[in-house]
């Protein structure tokens, strides 16, 4: 299994490691500059490709 944690908010990046065979991403909210929806937003392209 393969995993990335990704440390900012775009949903291209998600879609690129989706495609890339990555299992999952984790997106790191600990430290970064947005909030619950901005991480949300990368939750959109998992939905074109599932």
């Amino acid at each position: 299994m393969y995993s990335l944690f990704l440390l900012n908010f775009c949903p291209t990046l998600v879609e690129i490691a989706g495609l890339s065979g990555y299992n999952f991403i984790i997106v790191d909210m600990e430290y970064g500059h947005g909030g619950i929806f901005d991480a949300l937003i990368c939750h959109l392209p998992t939905q074109f490709h599932m």
